[in-house]
């Protein structure tokens, strides 16, 4: 390989190698972890249980499909079934999580993108609210306790197949957004690339998913050493432990995962939420990438660094609005298309 490289450029190599400097092989090198005693992680156990107790008071479900957890809530309305056409616009959220502690850290986030929409009807003020999928992804949330899916992380065809058997049985044709948050985008770029049919729109928020042909994420997430305090958190409670180093060590193929701004089809509008001093997403490449993109609209947080948004509820105010108005110009142009069509016939 190097003898076609320097042929191919014309470049003359000195025999040897700098020990300095050594080769990056993200699924090939040891997996650096460092131990957690067991009450670690019994405290993310009670913290996880305290979510799902939020989400069941909040009118949650919990199941399970090919070994794959999930949280399902129907839409509600304050109209009459037969008079609820709001229902058959507002299609349900599908939301993957990061890497970190599960889905407690974004019910903040959730509540915004799922809150009633209000509208009126005749003389009546009424409200709907979509229904919201929340996929859980043990490998990388620290749930020592769930057995054998804390050890295994889905396969792109796994993941895709398990969402459509959830999707026929919760009777739902298409989800209106899907959004992912960091290593959330991945699935969400599974779906994108091999079932657009059930993707109404997308929301990447701090993605890893895109540019990942260059190093930046693997090396600012598992071997840079940190430099400011959201990379030393990141690196203490995320990057180190066990089971989230195994899946990404072990289960991560950038090409399976990479999702390329052709791979978004024309109809499906997508926002990609950067923040400008993201310590693992490349945010400023990334930016100039998709900003060739017709269909890709990007939001940029200056200052904010990866995972901040979480804890900014300005930011998620801001990132939900623009989100409602994508979705809002995607059901109108499906209207007039559909109208269209109709006339034709």
């Amino acid at each position: 390989m190097v003898a076609t490289f320097c042929s191919s450029f014309n470049i003359q190599m000195e025999p040897g190698f700098t020990p300095d400097l050594p080769c990056v092989r993200l699924n090939l090198d040891a997996i650096a972890f460092s131990h957690r005693p067991l009450l670690y992680y019994a405290a993310i156990f009670a913290v996880q249980q305290a979510c799902g107790l939020v989400l069941l008071a909040a009118g949650f479900e919990h199941g399970s499909v090919d070994g794959i957890s999930y949280w399902w809530r129907g839409s509600s309305s304050s109209l009459p079934k037969s008079e609820d056409r709001r229902t058959q616009l507002q299609e349900p959220l599908l939301f993957f999580h990061g890497i970190g502690i599960g889905l407690a850290p974004y019910l903040q986030l959730l509540s915004k993108l799922c809150a009633r929409q209000y509208f009126t009807s005749g003389s009546n003020r009424q409200w709907h609210q979509r229904g919201v999928l929340l996929v859980e992804l043990p490998s990388i949330a620290q749930a020592v306790f769930k057995g054998a899916s804390t050890e295994s992380t889905p396969t792109p065809d796994c993941m895709v197949s398990t969402i459509r058997k959830i999707a026929s049985l919760k009777r739902v044709q298409r989800f209106g957004i899907v959004a992912g948050h960091s290593f959330g985008s991945i699935p969400v770029a599974w779906l994108v690339r091999k079932a657009p049919d059930l993707v109404g729109s997308t929301l990447f928020i701090d993605p890893v998913c895109f540019l990942l042909f260059l190093p930046d994420v693997g090396s600012n997430f598992l071997y840079r050493k940190p430099t400011t305090l959201i990379a030393r958190l990141i690196s203490a409670l995320a990057s180190r432990e066990l089971y989230t180093a195994n899946a990404l060590h072990r289960h991560f193929w950038w090409y399976c995962n990479v999702l390329w701004a052709d791979d978004v089809p024309s109809d499906c509008p997508a926002l990609v939420v950067l923040s400008s001093a993201d310590c693992i997403v490349p945010a400023a490449k990334v930016r100039s990438y998709l900003d060739e993109s017709p269909n890709i609209s990007t939001m940029w947080l200056p200052g904010m660094n990866h995972g901040q948004v979480l804890v900014r509820p300005d930011l998620q105010n801001k990132v939900a609005a623009q989100m409602m108005k994508m979705e809002h110009k995607q059901q109108s142009r499906s209207s007039k298309a559909n109208m269209i069509n109709m006339s034709r016939g």
